[in-house]
């Protein structure tokens, strides 16, 4: 009845996509409002994978076969349910084992005059080494489609070893070129343990991508 079909380079801390298949008769779907949320088994992080969208008949796959994508997008490995909703009401769940991301530290790159670490042509960050437990300013570039770029910023982060995400940062995001990048927004953060860690960037709540920095010991 619903079918996941995730990206192939599913894994924690990365876009993967995925398509959502609705093997339901036609009069039970077309016009229908659909959400999926997602829920991770073993902490309780809720998040909405794919916000409220009405079916169309351009979803129509096959006769009774619809079929809508989300950006699938988690930030923690592991089990995942995600329910979905029809007109808020629920029609089913799937699971989904999300294995973890890597965790070999981000490479650096070159945007115009300065180096920054991430990844190319998708998010970067530019600013001091980190040190546990001592603020610093860092400053974040972003690349994409203007409407991709303009929401509510958060920067969590996740320790090498832990299941647990840490928020550190929440801004209001608008485009705007800088360094090449397309968006661009100062943060002040403080990672509080030396270590291996994950830093995520959600814009209004979807995961955009991930860095991995070592922080020192003090």
């Amino acid at each position: 009845m619903i079918e996941a079909l995730p990206g192939g380079d599913l894994q924690a801390g990365l876009p993967a996509g995925a398509w959502w298949n609705l093997n339901l008769p036609k009069e039970d779907l077309a016009g229908k409002t659909i959400r999926i949320d997602a829920l991770h088994d073993s902490t309780g992080t809720r998040l909405t994978e794919l916000v409220p969208t009405k079916l169309t008949e351009a979803n129509r796959y096959k006769d009774s076969l619809f079929r809508i994508s989300s950006r699938l997008a988690l930030p923690l490995p592991g089990v995942w349910t995600f329910q979905i909703y029809l007109d808020d009401l629920s029609t089913g769940s799937v699971d989904i084992e999300v294995p973890d991301g890597s965790w070999e530290p981000s490479t650096a790159f070159r945007s115009g005059t300065f180096e920054m670490t991430g990844v190319p042509d998708k998010l970067g960050i530019l600013g001091p080494n980190f040190v546990a437990g001592k603020p610093n300013k860092y400053m974040w570039h972003f690349w994409g489609e203007p409407e991709k770029l303009t929401g509510q910023l958060e920067i969590s982060a996740m320790k090498q070893g832990t299941n647990t995400l840490l928020s550190l940062f929440h801004a209001q995001l608008a485009p705007g070129k800088l360094n090449g990048a397309d968006a661009s927004m100062p943060s002040n953060l403080m990672l509080p343990s030396e270590g291996r860690w994950r830093l995520l960037a959600f814009i209004d709540g979807e995961l955009l991508g991930s860095i991995v920095v070592d922080v020192a010991a003090q």
